[in-house]
């Protein structure tokens, strides 16, 4: 591929670092195992930050974009459960995440929430592949409402709410 070492060690590194990765010396790197209590870990810092993000964000949030994705979480609510349509809901949901906490102005924050989203995701990759993703429409839309209503202590109990969900999910897969 024409890449040197050091590129490649720096990136398992930072892998390594975020937890998705295990370097183990003179024997390689491999995948890291995820453990119930990360899950729960992740979560409860994300239950804790989402909400105060969202809370900050509010009044900044784009209301044209914000309709937009609303618009296609309600069009893919009709659509079939295959493959294309879970690849196109996780597109919606990571754009409605990103929405939700770029405009609370603390870019440490920002930072923190798209590393606990990589490994959401990457815990629903793993242990969700099949799982029906029109609970969690009917959820984002409900955060949605809320927005839209600027009650942002009904956005922050939806985004609780949906939060728990997603991690009783992973964790009932884990411990199956």
């Amino acid at each position: 591929m024409n890449i040197s070492r050091g590129p490649i060690r720096e990136a398992l590194n930072r892998l390594e670092k975020e937890g998705f990765v295990t370097i183990i010396p003179r024997r390689g790197t491999m995948v890291s195992n995820v453990t119930a209590q990360e899950v729960k870990d992740i979560f409860k810092i994300r239950g804790l930050l989402e909400p105060f993000a969202a809370k900050e964000s509010l009044s900044r949030i784009s209301r044209p974009k914000l309709k937009e994705i609303k618009k296609e979480f309600i069009t893919l609510m009709a659509k079939p459960e295959n493959k294309e349509n879970r690849m196109r809901f996780f597109v919606i949901y990571e754009r409605f995440h990103k929405l939700l906490n770029e405009k609370c102005r603390n870019k440490k924050l920002v930072d923190i929430l798209d590393n606990f989203e990589d490994h959401t995701n990457w815990f629903i990759n793993l242990f969700l592949k099949n799982c029906s993703f029109k609970e969690s429409i009917k959820e984002h839309l409900s955060i949605i409402e809320a927005i839209e209503k600027k009650e942002e202590d009904l956005v922050a109990d939806n985004l609780i709410r949906h939060l728990e969900r997603v991690e009783n999910s992973i964790l009932s897969e884990i411990t199956s």
